[in-house]
């Protein structure tokens, strides 16, 4: 079985390299499908697809509690 790029329940997002249909769409990692990729729900539709990892990176992180009060990134 292939390594895992993304856990489940990571939030990532459509790359630029990836299919239009893709590309700066916003989601939530819900499984891993080996060889055929990640089931990714995502946010503009609630719907389940199923993506290839080299058309997914990691969006940037959402959380208050990731940066500090002078703006420096914390380990979460």
């Amino acid at each position: 079985m292939p390594a895992r790029k993304f856990r489940d329940g990571d939030r990532v997002t459509g790359r630029e390299e990836g299919p239009a249909s893709f590309r700066n769409r916003v989601g939530t990692v819900v499984e891993f499908r080996g060889r055929q990729g990640y089931g990714v729900k995502f946010d503009d539709t609630g719907i389940t697809e199923h993506v290839s990892s080299d058309w997914l990176g990691l969006a940037v992180a959402e959380r208050q509690d990731c940066v500090s009060k002078q703006g420096t990134p914390m380990a979460v």
